[in-house]
């Protein structure tokens, strides 16, 4: 075994992990800038209602 082989490889820090899921996304999306879009406006209401819904459990 070498000794490069012994060492054990240093762990991913959390942004390379976001980076590495990104480039995956990139390469494996089909979609246009259009529907990337919209779909980025449907989280941003899901998120919304979701801090409407849980402000209003709080109370």
């Amino acid at each position: 075994m070498k000794e490069n082989e012994k060492r054990r490889r240093k762990p991913l820090t959390l942004q390379d992990k976001w980076r590495l899921d990104g480039e995956m996304y990139e390469s494996d999306n089909n979609l246009t800038e259009e529907e990337i879009e919209q779909n980025i406006e449907k989280l941003i209401k899901i998120v919304n209602n979701n801090i409407k819904k849980r402000g209003r459990t709080q109370k």
